[in-house]
């Protein structure tokens, strides 16, 4: 196959680019054929887009791919940019598609999506009718440094706990959601104690809720949803911090803010320089074991779980589906939020026997290996794309 790479986008840490990276480096493994272009500002970059149009009347492209992509709001002599190329688009969405709501309601001849999850494709074919295909697939291990990982004993790793993760204080959305209304804000709170009483929740369930007590709009309703989704994200993330915290644990996060954390056992808290998403595997392997707390998408491992893995860490994570091959117990370890420092108090115990944890390590990373590396990814994405013609 021959693949168009248009990167518009840099998201938090460069993440997206070490995707990109990782994606064009593993369809070129798998014998395709990638153009890969950086457009940071599509708006000041009128001539290169011609200049790729204009080469692809006579490079036939497969498929033009990008991650959380704008380039569907570009428009070309009154028709949208990407309708020109006359082939299938495929934009990656790697956050919850509330994000990507001035995105998705552009309408392209062939626009498709893949997502993190199935619920996010619910969400997806039920608000966006337009968009022709929409596929789950999780992301994969960023294997870039890892190829050379030497699985050394947990006795060699200096970190017992790594958290790599953005922090916030919640009172900061939480302001916003009072100033939108009261209202938005007892409903976020009613959604975290669904989700600490063991209860499900979806995204989707929030937007259905919303319309219906609210009678919202479908123009504004993403702006409000985002917010409740980000206050929930970082309110969980908080709690589950400080009740790690709470029993002892040496907690290490990296990451922007934390210097505002202020919770009870701040002090515990052993806080290194923010960096890129490319140097975070460098902070696991020196990592006994890795912190994650998901966000609100349970259907698919976030990719701290198959970075952690792919770099010799235990992942210690709340509960998620979509680790089919993996064990818990075995394979990672598992907290709850209804009982989080009864959980901790256990995993505390299980991280201080370095032969557990060491055999845990060592299962979990022959399965990523095989199971969930960006080659993997690549040629789920070839079979999708075959199907889009």
């Amino acid at each position: 196959m021959r693949i168009l790479f248009l990167e518009t986008r840099e998201l938090s840490y460069s993440s997206s680019s070490v995707f990109m990276n990782e994606l064009k480096k593993a369809f070129l493994k798998l014998g395709d054929e990638v153009l890969h272009y950086i457009v940071k500002d599509i708006n000041q970059s009128e001539e290169i887009l011609e200049d790729i149009l204009a080469m692809s009347h006579t490079l036939k492209f497969d498929f033009i791919f990008d991650i959380n992509s704008i380039l569907p709001l570009l428009y070309e002599d009154d028709k949208p940019y990407l309708d020109c190329f006359k082939v299938p688009f495929v934009d990656y969405i790697v956050d919850h598609p509330i994000h990507q709501a001035h995105v998705l309601d552009r309408k392209l001849d062939n626009f498709n999506v893949i997502c993190l999850d199935s619920e996010h494709c619910d969400y997806i074919k039920t608000c966006y009718p337009n968009i022709r295909n929409t596929i789950a697939m999780p992301l994969a291990a960023c294997t870039q440094t890892v190829e050379k990982i030497s699985l050394q004993e947990s006795d060699e790793r200096k970190i017992d706990v790594l958290f790599p993760a953005t922090f916030t204080p919640v009172s900061y959305f939480e302001d916003i959601l009072k100033d939108k209304g009261k209202r938005y804000l007892d409903y976020a709170k009613e959604c975290i104690d669904m989700i600490k009483s063991g209860e499900g929740f979806a995204v989707c369930d929030m937007r259905k809720r919303l319309l219906e007590t609210d009678n919202q709009k479908h123009d504004i309703l993403p702006d409000v949803s985002r917010y409740i989704d980000k206050y929930i994200r970082e309110y969980l993330r908080q709690m589950t911090v400080e009740a790690l915290l709470s029993v002892g644990i040496s907690l290490d996060v990296v990451g922007a803010r934390w210097e505002m954390y202020d919770g009870k056992y701040h002090n515990r808290l052993n806080i290194h320089e923010q960096t890129g998403y490319g140097n975070i595997a460098g902070f696991m392997q020196m990592s006994k074991a890795v912190l994650n707390v998901q966000p609100l998408f349970k259907n698919a491992p976030h990719d701290r779980i198959y970075n952690a893995m792919a770099n010799g860490a235990v992942v210690i994570t709340d509960y998620v589906t979509g680790l089919n091959v993996y064990e818990e117990g075995k394979d990672y370890l598992k907290y709850n939020f209804s009982d989080l420092k009864k959980d901790f108090e256990r995993i505390k115990n299980i991280i201080s026997d370095n032969n557990k944890i060491d055999n845990m390590r060592q299962s979990a990373y022959q399965k990523v290996m095989k199971n969930d590396t960006w080659e993997e990814r690549c040629r789920k994405i070839k079979k999708i794309v075959k199907n889009l013609s």
